[in-house]
């Protein structure tokens, strides 16, 4: 019996070993926002997501303009280059920001545990598939709160970058414009998908 006991006690240790180890791998587990599992396009995005961040820090603007759209690039590069424009100090400078935000690079820099979470939002009355990347630190965000569009109008901009993303041809392209910016995507999403069109 005691033998018996001890096989029993060493296979569920096995096992509760086997399951700790899956989590630390993969914390938020294979699944994409809203319990779909995750597919190409989804990873690919969080890639996206990843080379993004890496050229917020390093103000690599044209790795950021290179998923712009080809007749929004020009304009929003020399906003890039024009210290004080709207968009340079949303993306790169909080302290010429005056409506209350935080600029995208001040949000990723000082996260002390960066999570960058691809929201998979299907598809939209166009037909074509939107996602929407969000930046964060996860000491500061309640992960299990996104869901919420109360708590991503309350934190956007302020403890949460984003930036919005449609699949065409394959590949995923900006649906508005760099991070987001000059728009209310936190609050009023629809509205502004509309507006911009794709």
């Amino acid at each position: 019996m005691r033998t018996k006991a001890l096989s029993w006690m060493r296979a569920v240790f096995q096992i509760s070993m086997a399951v700790a180890l899956l989590m630390v791998a993969d914390p938020v587990g294979n699944r994409a926002e809203g319990g779909q599992a995750k597919d190409n396009a989804v990873r690919e995005l969080e890639s996206i997501g990843k080379k993004l961040a890496q050229a917020v820090l390093t103000k690599d603007i044209e790795a950021i303009l290179a998923y712009e759209k080809p007749e929004a690039a020009d304009g929003d590069r020399q906003a890039l280059n024009e210290r004080f424009s709207d968009l340079y100090c949303t993306v790169f400078d909080s302290s010429c920001i005056t409506w209350g935000h935080r600029s995208v690079y001040d949000i990723i820099r000082s996260a002390r545990l960066l999570a960058i979470r691809v929201k998979d939002l299907g598809r939209g009355t166009d037909g074509l598939r939107y996602g929407w990347i969000l930046f964060f630190d996860r000491a500061r965000i309640d992960q299990r709160r996104l869901r919420s569009p109360e708590y991503i109008c309350e934190k956007g901009g302020k403890e949460i970058a984003s930036w919005r993303f449609v699949y065409v041809g394959g590949k995923w392209r900006a649906s508005t414009p760099p991070f987001d910016a000059e728009t209310d995507m936190y609050c009023n999403p629809d509205k502004e998908e509309s507006r911009r069109g794709t």
